[in-house]
């Protein structure tokens, strides 16, 4: 006998309704109908048990329609981000929790593929002062970008079954390896066209050359991806391949700058055309860095880089996009957060994550984050028992203008 399944929603149809309503098509004007979606959801909720991203979609919207500085006041505002995203991240977190063997928030976190932040702004939000309101705005919109990829986009042709823990569902987006391989495509093309332009001997002509075909990629690109988040999201996964943007391990130390030279053009003007580019870009890299890695250990014993190349790549690429003059413009544009960014590698602890902290706060474009979060980090190097390759003490020397005193902890009164 087959099985009834209920569902708090009348049909599939119903469901589609309040997505199209949540997520609009980008260049429809329609009628803004994200709070009728969110009481339809306070009903749905009346009828039975809901899954937890169809909740917190809600939550996290309704925060959003909340924030009028006009009519609510700050403290409200930051209250109603900061307690959506909360119940977000912990419900999330909560579903994978295992209460024979309870593991921490950022370990489940990673499995989820949140991005770094999503925890440790949690954690700020519930045990410090609440973020500021651009943190939290941004970090929502972060949040509903996971949840329509992570739920929402899969239930277009689900198999739905109701429980009163959630839904079921089994869809994949057919389209995903043909658009692989017809970034695959043009990535290469790219590489390839750009190599060669970079060969001339003429500099100025050879820049020009591949400033256009960083153009013409982009246009396709752009066009293929038309902004999905799941598509921007296979992009960046193509990028992360090995002989993408990241060079063959035998030769990452002598030829990391001519891979920045020939790959900036197109990445910044794909951060440039696409809102969310940079943020998916850093998000996946910062992912990569913070899992545990085979270098951390704590007896002082020398790193040995050479096992780990692909990581050592992607952390100079963070290094190179975060702290590069050529990037600020790039980075105001896409909003990069490095104040959660710094953050998150402090969540992350590891020989990656510091390193890359240490770049950042090397800075001098960043002079406010190393302020604030020097000692952090300095304090996380010396706990971990890690040492980089070359001497330290002169990256504490070289920051001296920052006013740190090695040795005693902090700036000095």
């Amino acid at each position: 006998m087959p099985r009834i399944d209920f569902t708090p929603w009348r049909d599939q149809a119903d469901l589609l309704d309040v997505r199209q309503a949540f997520y609009p098509v980008e260049g429809i004007t329609e009628p803004d109908s994200r709070r009728k979606a969110c009481l339809k959801v306070s009903m749905w909720k009346m009828r039975g048990s809901l899954p937890h991203s169809i909740e917190s979609t809600a939550s996290l919207t309704d925060a959003v329609l909340h924030d009028n500085p006009s009519l609510n006041s700050i403290p409200s505002i930051q209250s109603t981000y900061s307690m959506a995203f909360c119940r977000f991240v912990t419900g999330m977190v909560d579903t994978e929790q295992n209460t024979k063997h309870k593991r921490s928030m950022f370990k489940i976190g990673h499995e989820l593929g949140f991005p770094p932040a999503f925890v440790e702004i949690r954690h700020r939000a519930t045990h410090e002062e609440l973020p500021s309101l651009v943190v939290l705005r941004q970090i929502t919109d972060e949040a509903l970008s996971w949840l329509r990829l992570h739920f929402w986009n899969k239930i277009d042709n689900p198999q739905v079954t109701g429980s009163l823990t959630g839904i079921e569902i089994e869809a994949t987006d057919g389209n995903l390896p043909s658009l692989r391989d017809a970034l695959r495509e043009i990535l290469r093309t790219n590489w390839r066209n750009t190599s060669g332009a970079r060969r001339t001997r003429n500099s100025d002509k050879a820049a020009s050359k591949s400033v256009q075909m960083a153009i013409e990629a982009g246009h396709e690109i752009i066009r293929l991806c038309q902004a999905s988040p799941a598509k921007q999201l296979e992009l960046v996964s193509v990028l992360l391949e090995q002989k993408m943007l990241i060079p063959s391990t035998e030769t990452l130390s002598s030829n990391i700058d001519q891979v920045f030279l020939f790959w900036d053009d197109l990445l910044k003007r794909l951060a440039f055309h696409q809102r969310k580019f940079l943020i998916v870009l850093t998000n996946e890299m910062l992912l990569i860095l913070s899992r545990l890695s085979a270098l951390d250990n704590d007896n002082g014993a020398p790193m040995d880089i050479t096992k780990e190349a692909y990581k050592e790549a992607v952390a100079m690429w963070l290094e190179h996009i975060f702290t590069a003059e050529e990037w600020k413009v790039a980075r105001e544009r896409g909003k990069l957060n490095m104040e959660s960014i710094i953050r998150a590698c402090l969540a992350n602890q590891n020989f990656w994550t510091l390193r890359l902290g240490l770049a950042i706060i090397k800075c001098k474009a960043h002079a406010e984050i190393a302020n604030a979060y020097g000692t952090a980090i300095f304090t996380g190097i010396k706990e971990h028992k890690i040492s980089y390759p070359g001497n330290l003490l002169k990256t504490f020397v070289a920051l001296d203008k920052f006013g740190w005193v090695p040795g005693k902890g902090g700036k000095e009164q």
